[in-house]
């Protein structure tokens, strides 16, 4: 793959993982993650460490509902 391609998908890898982009920009990228063995691994950690955080945040009872709700619109918007 070229370093060019590898920039793109990597540049959007948070909105592919969150279902934000296009039907077609996400075939694309999917394609690209499949194919590359440089950037497959960069993907499964980028989505291992959304996962962290989505049952980090919701298993702290200790914190306020509105501090989760915002962190979580904060993770969406990054």
């Amino acid at each position: 793959m070229s370093s060019d391609t590898c920039r793109q998908a990597l540049e959007r890898v948070y909105e592919y993982l969150d279902g934000e982009l296009p039907p077609a920009d996400a075939a694309l990228i999917k394609q690209h993650f499949e194919r590359c063995q440089a950037c497959y691994p960069v993907l499964k950690y980028c989505k291992s460490f959304q996962e962290a955080i989505e049952r980090a945040s919701s298993c702290q009872c200790c914190a306020p509902d509105d501090l989760k709700l915002k962190i979580q619109e904060l993770l969406r918007e990054s």
